[in-house]
């Protein structure tokens, strides 16, 4: 295997690529298509070059930089020599999204088994969204204006706070001699979102805690998620250095993940897998007389007795069709069940039983939660300069599952 490709290796490389991507050019270069993301999949790089894909996911942002030459690129005599027309890069929001999509498990992550060697790695993890900021502008090239020449300046933007041009372009006085007026209106802005997502609650094991983690959005992919909502997520981990009272340089990072591509789980149990055989027993089960006390007598078997309590307990797991009819009216396929009676009469462990056997379950007792957190609740979030979010509690987060209070 190769450790490194040179410049014009790489660049010939996406060159090839994208010679299959002649529409999505166009597409993009179209004054008329709102839609400025080129996707390009993980598969169709190992396709071309093995070795080129795997060291893609080593150094994704060196690659993705030279992806952008190739786009956007100038030559050496001035000329252009990028894919992307004049007409598209005479506009101020002359921005393309590059969205790199994958389907292969051998990228995905664990999120709790993220460590420092996965620091700047392209890689997929899978969770449900917790917590949902608001969509807010970011700038990406500011507009400051020279006292001097009058002139103005764009200058790009990369970090948390606004920077000023070291010198003009015209005049070129250091911003020590002049000023510069920061023009808002002849700035470039693009949409970007934080969302923060956790380990799906079937893979954690006993008590253990939902590690998380921070996620960046942009332009396209704001404001199609919502709390409780199961996505995959392919992107860049970067790491953000934590800040400290006295203003001094922290050895310790926050990770979060630049995300590339966002899609959403469209199977509601799709990790559960049925054959035929599995088929051929469910409908036998189905014609058995008996299969009403038979599940009845599989809840809490340990539980002597309350077999009307477990029978509204199988009815909401297995849960119904949802009707409607002709004046719009519609009867919901779903039921909730309230559970009430003394202490000690095996409340608890029904309900246990029926987390525990339910897919995508979610089980929480009365001191874990609060009557208005059992749904979300509205936080500060650090990553995202103390910005209210909205966060996913235990209702949120089994949307259309099983949840046990």
């Amino acid at each position: 295997m190769r450790e490194y490709f040179r410049d014009e290796e790489v660049r010939s490389f996406w060159n090839k690529l994208l010679e299959s991507k002649s529409e999505d050019i166009s597409r993009i270069n179209s004054s008329d298509s709102k839609d400025k993301t080129l996707t390009i999949s993980y598969e169709e790089m190992d396709k071309i070059d093995m070795n080129f894909a795997l060291l893609f996911l080593r150094y994704p942002e060196e690659y993705l930089s030279l992806l952008k030459d190739v786009l956007y690129g100038r030559g050496e005599d001035g000329k252009r020599e990028g894919l992307l027309s004049e007409d598209f890069m005479s506009r101020k929001d002359a921005r393309v999204r590059i969205s790199i999509s994958s389907k292969l498990p051998d990228i995905k992550r664990n999120i709790r088994e993220l460590r420092s060697d996965d620091l700047n790695t392209f890689l997929q993890v899978d969770g449900v969204v917790k917590r949902v900021s608001e969509v807010v502008p970011t700038i990406v090239s500011a507009a400051f204006q020279c006292s001097y020449c009058r002139e103005i300046n764009l200058y790009p933007q990369t970090g948390n706070r606004i920077m000023e041009p070291f010198n003009c372009s015209k005049c070129g006085k250091p911003k020590d001699e002049v000023k510069f007026k920061f023009i808002p209106e002849r700035s470039t802005y693009y949409d970007t979102q934080i969302i923060t997502i956790e380990e799906k609650p079937e893979f954690l094991r006993g008590a253990a805690q939902p590690a998380r983690l921070i996620v960046h959005l942009e332009d396209e992919l704001c404001g199609k998620n919502n709390p409780g909502d199961r996505v995959s997520i392919n992107g860049i981990l970067k790491g953000k250095q934590k800040s400290q009272m006295n203003q001094s340089m922290s050895r310790q990072f926050d990770i979060y993940l630049d995300a590339m591509y966002v899609e959403r789980e469209s199977s509601e149990y799709d990790e559960v897998m049925l054959d035929d055989e599995d088929i051929k027993k469910i409908k036998k089960a189905a014609k058995d007389p008996e299969i009403y006390n038979k599940l009845v007598g599989s809840i809490a078997p340990a539980v002597f007795g309350n077999e009307m309590v477990k029978e509204a307990v199988i009815l909401q797991l297995f849960g119904g069709e949802r009707k409607a009819f002709e004046d719009g009216t519609y009867i919901r396929g779903d039921i909730h069940v309230l559970l009430f009676g003394d202490p000690g009469v095996a409340k608890s462990q029904i309900l246990t039983y029926a987390a525990n056997i339910a897919p995508k379950s979610v089980y929480t007792s009365g001191k874990g939660s609060s009557a208005a957190g059992l749904t979300a609740a509205a936080v500060k979030d650090e990553m995202s300069e103390g910005r209210w979010t909205l966060e996913a509690r235990h209702t949120g987060t089994c949307r259309r599952w099983t949840c046990s209070c």
